[in-house]
């Protein structure tokens, strides 16, 4: 099977319903129906899709994540966070998680963490570990933050 581009993906021609879907929609596939269909495999695979999607981001350093995640409307970012050995990345109004209530006890943006990895990566920033500490819809917090620890240089 050939392989779709960027650029065919960005062709849209839908004159009445146009180029948006509801977050609605969006939270449908990630928060129900994968799970039911993957099971314990969502979170592998949200991380897989996650990481090759923060590849695609343009970046070339890592405050330009803050401006990507802005600018795909993933959520609204603070300024990065950053100091020797460790970033912290925090938004609100996530994509996946903002307004979901009552709160789902556990951080549930595994799917953003993996973007943020993913554009790191492509950054040749070394991860030792990263995580997600706050989540809005997922823990009740005001910010969903994502903390990177790096090997120093």
């Amino acid at each position: 099977m050939k392989e779709i581009s960027v650029k065919q993906l960005l062709m849209i021609q839908r004159p009445t319903l146009g180029d948006h879907i509801p977050i609605s929609f969006w939270r449908l596939i990630r928060l129900i129906a994968m799970p039911r269909a993957l099971g314990d495999k969502t979170t592998e695979i949200n991380r897989n899709i996650g990481l090759e999607m923060g590849k695609l981001l343009n970046v070339k350093k890592p405050e330009d994540i803050i401006d990507a995640i802005n600018n795909s409307q993933i959520g609204l970012c603070n300024p990065l966070e950053k100091k020797a050995g460790f970033y912290a990345i925090e938004f609100k109004e996530c994509l996946t998680c903002s307004g979901i209530k009552p709160t789902l006890g556990r951080a549930i943006c595994d799917f953003e963490v993996a973007i943020i990895e993913g554009a790191m990566n492509k950054l040749k920033v070394k991860i030792t570990e990263i995580k997600e500490t706050k989540c809005i819809g997922g823990l009740g917090d005001n910010v969903c933050r994502i903390e990177i620890k790096t090997k120093k240089k």
